[in-house]
């Protein structure tokens, strides 16, 4: 449970806050985290994973219907702004001034289960709070990055630079460039041993794609049938934690783009660094 926990927490803190390791050097890190449960088929790896990200899950489910009930609004505006503002006849002369045209409203989104650049960065552009990439079977994330590139591509490559929170420019032939000025991505997943074992080759050690994630290959202990869950007080009370630190404001820098407060590490935090 620990690490998509970690993974979760780190998500619904987002771009917030960033933490000073050292202010000598100027040291400062993102609260990004990727974390990796390696486990064989049948272990309940899903099963701790989707307890894990639930809370962020439920959030992410009352965005989607919150932005259904806007959409419906949008359209009903949209009618009005129709009647109230008809094309005018070609060669007639009006000095009415037309009533601005309603914006089309946007989900927030706080997960993602498409991990293609190009899908990530549009999600980003619009919700620069910093996004959760749940994927229960994380082959299909190492997979899909380049799969679209018939000269390779570097997708990968931006992907290393993701984690550390650093500006990504994205150009799209069909509707132009994204530029993200701090992408907050964290991430969690599940994955086989021998899939596991192939993903992460020696290149991807080698550039340091392996050592950015927090890794996990609990033992199995024996299966027993259990008439008890989770207790509702640890559900409820880590469901209230996510729900807090998303509540947590955002600060933007005149320039549109986040602004995370910056904390330093404690004595104590710092000890155990």
């Amino acid at each position: 449970f620990v690490l998509p926990m970690f993974a979760t927490t780190s998500a619904a803190v987002g771009n917030t806050y960033s933490v000073e390791v050292d202010s000598n050097k100027g040291w400062i890190e993102p609260c990004i985290v990727w974390t990796l449960i390696v486990g064989n088929s049948g272990t309940m790896k899903t099963i701790a994973h989707d307890k894990s990200v639930a809370p962020i899950r439920n959030y992410q489910s009352e965005a989607f219907s919150i932005h259904d009930e806007e959409m419906l609004q949008f359209e009903r505006d949209c009618e009005q702004w129709e009647c109230n503002n008809p094309k005018p006849r070609r060669n007639a002369v009006t000095t009415t001034i037309p009533q601005p045209k309603p914006i089309e409203p946007t989900v927030k989104r706080v997960t993602v289960s498409d991990t293609t650049m190009e899908a990530l960065a549009g999600t980003l552009s619009v919700n620069q709070r910093g996004l959760l990439v749940d994927r229960d079977e994380a082959a299909g994330h190492f997979q899909a990055q380049n799969q679209y590139k018939t000269s390779g591509g570097d997708d990968a490559s931006k992907w290393l630079e993701l984690f550390r929170g650093n500006p990504i420019i994205i150009d799209r032939k069909t509707s132009g460039t994204i530029h993200i000025k701090k992408p907050f991505v964290s991430f969690c997943g599940t994955i086989q041993p021998a899939i596991f074992k192939q993903t992460m080759s020696n290149q991807k050690r080698d550039n340091g794609t392996m050592a950015r994630y927090l890794i996990a290959f609990p033992e199995s202990p024996p299966k027993r049938w259990a008439t008890t869950g989770t207790p509702s007080l640890v559900t409820e009370s880590y469901e209230r934690l996510i729900n807090g630190l998303l509540a947590l404001e955002q600060q933007i820098d005149d320039f549109g783009h986040p602004s995370p407060t910056v904390l330093p590490l404690s004595n104590t935090a710092r000890d155990l660094y």
